[in-house]
């Protein structure tokens, strides 16, 4: 979250609430992710310690957000669909009965996939003509990144950024967050042009559980699909944890 909270143009003390107990402990608090050029589609990130539920701090919090949103609005098109949006732990009851009295709505479950490997995985076949390697930091970051917005542009919610501003975030996070380790990316690379077809982000360690590995993101350029190049490049980072002692 301290990542997410430090992205470029992200400024935490004019986007953020938080309540405290007079001795100053936090017990509830909002942030609104609203560093997007464009911000159609925010992230709310939002939190009331379980021991003061009963105090209603959701009514403060969001009476906060609705103050905030006229600010997006004079930053979107005239004719924009603006939308505010968040997660909440399914059948987590006192944050779902919040955001139905707020009048936001389900509309998309997410889920968390894990493997248990006991045996070495398969050995990657990538197709003919497309071939892995490791991501360098110092020139594979643009190729990368123009990767990541060929293969999310078709997703859910999806809203293009400038180009800069997205290279500018992935270095961000790559230089921040201490799980990163390039050795855990793979690209898959067109032998022809060296044009970047897809990549599998993977991380060291699952935020939280230094047990097991987690790949952040895959994606697959358009033109590059139906081909096995994302089952290959998972084969790949799988065998990338096995032989660094992750077998989860």
């Amino acid at each position: 979250l301290v990542l997410e909270w430090s992205e470029p143009e992200m400024d935490i003390t004019q986007s953020s609430t938080a309540m405290t107990t007079p001795d100053g402990k936090i017990v509830a608090y909002m942030i609104l992710r609203d560093n997007n050029v464009t911000p159609v589609r925010t992230w709310v990130q939002w939190g009331i310690h379980p021991d003061y539920l009963q105090h209603k701090l959701n009514e403060i919090l969001f009476t906060w957000l609705e103050s905030r949103q006229q600010n997006l609005i004079e930053r979107c098109p005239a004719d924009a669909r603006i939308v505010l949006q968040c997660g909440v732990l399914s059948g987590y009851e006192p944050e779902e009965q919040t955001l139905n009295q707020a009048d936001f709505q389900k509309f998309r479950n997410s889920y968390q996939m894990r493997i248990d490997m006991d045996t070495k995985p398969p050995t990657p076949q990538f197709p003919e003509g497309i071939s892995a390697r490791a991501y360098n930091p110092d020139t594979d970051i643009e190729g990368l990144v123009t990767a990541f917005r060929n293969s999310f542009s078709d997703h859910f919610g999806y809203v293009e950024e400038p180009f800069e501003k997205d290279v500018e975030e992935f270095r961000h996070w790559f230089a921040t967050d201490k799980l990163f380790d390039p050795q855990y990316v793979v690209l898959a690379v067109d032998d022809a042009s060296g044009v970047v077809a897809g990549y599998a982000i993977g991380m060291k360690e699952e935020h939280g559980d230094p047990s097991v590995s987690h790949i952040e993101l895959l994606g697959v350029s358009r033109a590059y699909r139906r081909r096995g190049i994302a089952q290959a490049m998972l084969y790949q980072c799988f065998n990338i944890f096995w032989d660094n002692g992750y077998k989860s």
